[in-house]
């Protein structure tokens, strides 16, 4: 017979046991429910402890209902076991998808800016060939050699190319093999481009002038 003052013992509540039951009592759990049945010394093997600490455990989880034992020789997980261990993985999940969201975002961020930066960059380069492309005094050859060099130098900031032999430099250029020493040495006289063979490399190094370049962005 209970004093009006005394309360009945009440049977702690799954909120209750949520709470108290996380680390290690939740690794229990997630053997348990992997493996269906474990004795207590399997359970000490698989999570790398003493058997007198998994047996505290074990009979912890027992108390609240979380597991059950099975044939007095091992452990099965209970429903509200698996209730718990799932209410917690997705937890988990959330966590990690809300991290993953804040780094995505980030990263994005990130990305932004340093498309932003080279997109700045290279409109920092880019020159104005309509008075070139426009003088009549300007053969098609000569232009397409200018483009080439143009292209290369807005895309990579770099004012000079390396090229194989003359026979590679006309392929790139689209000129005819055909009087190119005559055409680039035209190009040099007036200041577009400077050449230079690179013995070392045993290659053609053909490369836009500051000066030519300056008057190009000041158009």
């Amino acid at each position: 017979m209970l004093r009006h003052d005394q309360n009945p013992i009440s049977t702690p509540t799954p909120t209750v046991q949520i709470c108290k039951i996380r680390g290690f009592s939740l690794d229990i759990l997630g053997e348990l429910y992997s493996k269906n049945v474990l004795t207590t010394p399997e359970i000490a093997a698989a999570l790398d402890c003493k058997i007198p600490y998994a047996r505290v455990y074990l009979h912890r989880l027992y108390q609240y209902g979380c597991i059950e034992r099975k044939a007095r020789w091992g452990w099965i997980i209970e429903p509200l076991g698996t209730d718990i261990l799932n209410l917690n993985n997705n937890n988990n999940n959330n966590i990690d998808n809300t991290k993953i969201t804040e780094r995505t975002q980030k990263d994005n961020t990130k990305i932004t800016e340093m498309s932003n930066d080279s997109r700045t960059t290279v409109e920092s380069r880019q020159l104005n060939l309509s008075l070139y492309e426009t003088d009549p005094n300007v053969t098609e050859p000569e232009r397409g050699v200018v483009m080439l060099m143009v292209s290369h130098y807005e895309r990579t900031g770099e004012k000079y190319r390396y090229f194989k032999d003359m026979y590679d430099f006309c392929e790139q250029a689209g000129v005819s093999a055909v009087g190119v020493m005559e055409l680039l040495a035209k190009l040099k006289e007036e200041g577009v481009i400077y050449i230079r063979k690179e013995e070392m490399l045993g290659m053609w190094k053909i490369g836009l002038k500051v000066n030519f370049i300056e008057r190009l962005q000041h158009c």
